[in-house]
């Protein structure tokens, strides 16, 4: 289980390494940012949204807030799918997005196919660990973080090996 301690270390963490980086939390800072060329040149990138949310494939990406907001389609349709919120929320997707189909290799020989120049894995972090949890069946507390590592690493090797030119 979670704990505050846990969620102020990872905040501090994250603080300690904006800290190290090129930018501060300020649209100065910000504004001297160059969208690298490679980026700026390329005409087709594809965005991942793969997360718990796909579970329902109902709505889209911000299922996750809107299942909570009353009166909207997606807090009706969990509401006749899954029960009440506060008896079935969010987090209870997660164990159902086992990504038994997933092939990190197939996926990103389409994207080169496709002709994609970019792909970019829309989560935040909490959303890329539910995805490679998914990918190694490894959901919940004392799930094998070298699994999970792993998956990772696959999915990131997979699409290094077909590097864009």
């Amino acid at each position: 289980m979670t704990t505050a301690g846990d969620v102020a270390e990872v905040l501090n963490a994250v603080d300690e390494t904006v800290e190290q980086g090129p930018f501060q939390a300020t649209w100065e800072s910000l504004s001297g940012y160059q969208v690298p060329d490679w980026y700026r040149d390329a005409k087709f990138g594809i965005f991942i949204h793969w997360g718990p949310y796909c579970v329902p494939a109902f709505g889209n990406e911000w299922y996750a807030r809107n299942m909570y907001v009353q009166g909207s389609p997606e807090y009706e349709h969990h509401r006749e799918v899954y029960g009440p919120q506060d008896k079935f929320g969010y987090k209870d997707l997660i164990p159902a997005l086992t990504g038994e189909n997933f092939d990190a290799e197939a996926w990103a020989t389409l994207f080169r196919e496709a002709g994609a120049q970019y792909v970019v894995p829309v989560a935040g972090d909490p959303e890329h660990r539910w995805l490679s949890i998914a990918l190694t069946g490894q959901a919940g507390p004392g799930g094998d973080e070298e699994k999970v590592d792993a998956a990772v690493a696959a999915f990131d090797q997979a699409v290094a090996e077909l590097a864009w030119e």
